[in-house]
């Protein structure tokens, strides 16, 4: 009897109800949910709704589906993660948390809630931008990365983030510090200058100096050519600027 009933109760909603869930028309067997009083919502865990939660450059995206290909994930992202979806044959993939890399849009990801990806720009990026696509490329790092410009200092404009020392004299401290250009294109050209504000003595000599908000900032021309230019196109990017060549400089500071 109570599988009749249950058949009737489908049988009774509106062929045209909209599924929350899925965003489809047509019957539905998932459960009402349980009354609540104004204001309040479900305490859910992630991935109770169904979504899978995954960043790509530092924004929050979600998705039904554990396996998407690597083209509908940056697709999906979109410019709001700074994809240009038109030069998308340009990008790959990189998880985080592993080093992965996806380089054939058509390959498989399978995606964990939680995961962190980066969209790396293998292609040739101008100056103008190329401060924007390293801030791109330290947010998804997990620095919180912004753009500062500052008229007469090393490049002009530099992707600035909190960076906490972990070698040389300064070990322990946190500086806001930013990387800049000179050369033409990332990542083909790394950046050229480092910036840090608020730094006494420093045991290297400034390339210039300027003032930004009450606080001095220094920029030291410091470029890693000396292993940028032999590393393969695939390691060009701020993970292996940040690892080899930000703790080198720190220690030497």
């Amino acid at each position: 009897m109570n599988g009749k009933r249950d058949d009737e109760n489908k049988e009774s909603r509106a062929p045209d109800t909209l599924d929350p869930g899925t965003g489809r028309r047509g019957l539905t067997d998932k459960p009402d949910e349980p009354d609540l009083p104004p204001g309040r919502v479900l305490d859910r865990k992630p991935g109770d709704d169904g979504f899978i939660r995954y960043e790509v450059n530092g924004e929050l995206q979600r998705t039904e589906e554990q396996q998407l290909t690597e083209e509908r994930i940056l697709r999906n992202a979109g410019a709001a993660a700074g994809i240009d979806v038109g030069d998308i044959d340009n990008y790959y993939l990189e998880r985080v948390s592993t080093g992965d890399e996806y380089r054939n849009l058509s390959e498989v990801v399978t995606i964990e809630d939680g995961d962190r990806f980066l969209a790396v720009y293998a292609g040739k990026t101008p100056v103008a931008s190329a401060a924007d696509q390293v801030t791109r490329e330290l947010n998804g790092l997990g620095f919180a990365a912004d753009v500062l410009h500052i008229p007469g200092l090393g490049g002009d404009q530099a992707a600035v983030f909190d960076y906490q020392v972990d070698t040389g004299r300064h070990r322990g401290h946190t500086f806001r510090v930013g990387v800049s250009f000179q050369e033409a294109e990332y990542p083909e050209y790394p950046p050229h200058f480092v910036w840090v504000a608020g730094l006494q003595s420093p045991a290297l000599p400034a390339h210039s100096n300027g003032r930004h908000d009450g606080v001095e900032w220094c920029a030291f021309s410091v470029p890693p050519s000396d292993f940028w230019d032999r590393l393969p196109s695939a390691d060009k990017n701020m993970k292996t600027y940040m690892a080899r060549h930000m703790r080198r400089f720190w220690n030497q500071m």
